[in-house]
């Protein structure tokens, strides 16, 4: 009978050993999608700030221009809305607005890429860590059965598995 314990207890201590290593496998994979996922959120932010600040200066310059053209135009005796320079100073405006828009829309597109991508990065850690669990617990059964299954075997008088006995005698 001692020696079906020992048997029983080695394969536990085995198959607890395999659970643990497993769940902290899962754990660590989770925390490396998870620290992933904030560095993605902190380039969304970024990329956020960096085209709208881009937008703000091409809109500063764009009325800088706008005005200068206008203050030369109504210099030279144009009136607003008529004329050469007029239509141009409104086809540029247009042109600049257009420009903006299209920036602003797509740093809004790569925010919501590295947003999105966070949350791609948080879903999987989290499907590593529950398969960590998953794995830990099938390691589980699969070595308590093994060693029951060694265990029964002796208490049934059959010896070791595969004939014999362990001892050699």
């Amino acid at each position: 009978m001692g020696i079906e314990m020992a048997l029983l207890a080695t394969t536990a201590v085995s198959a607890v050993g395999s659970a643990m290593g497993q769940i902290s496998q899962g754990m660590s994979n989770k925390t490396a999608a998870s620290n992933q996922a904030i560095q993605e959120d902190q380039a969304a932010h970024i990329a956020m700030q960096s085209h709208m600040e881009e937008v703000s200066k091409s809109d500063y310059v764009a009325n800088q221009t706008l005005g200068k053209i206008y203050s030369n135009a109504g210099a030279a005796g144009v009136v607003p809305g008529q004329g050469s320079p007029a239509l141009v100073a409104n086809r540029s405006a247009e042109e600049q607005k257009i420009s903006d828009m299209y920036e602003r829309y797509s740093g809004r597109l790569q925010a919501v890429s590295d947003l999105y991508q966070g949350k791609v990065d948080r879903w999987s850690g989290n499907r590593a860590m529950i398969s960590g669990f998953i794995g830990a617990g099938g390691s589980l059964v699969s070595g308590l059965t093994k060693g029951l299954s060694i265990a029964h075997s002796f208490g049934s008088g059959g010896g070791a598995p595969g004939g014999g006995d362990l001892l050699g005698g």
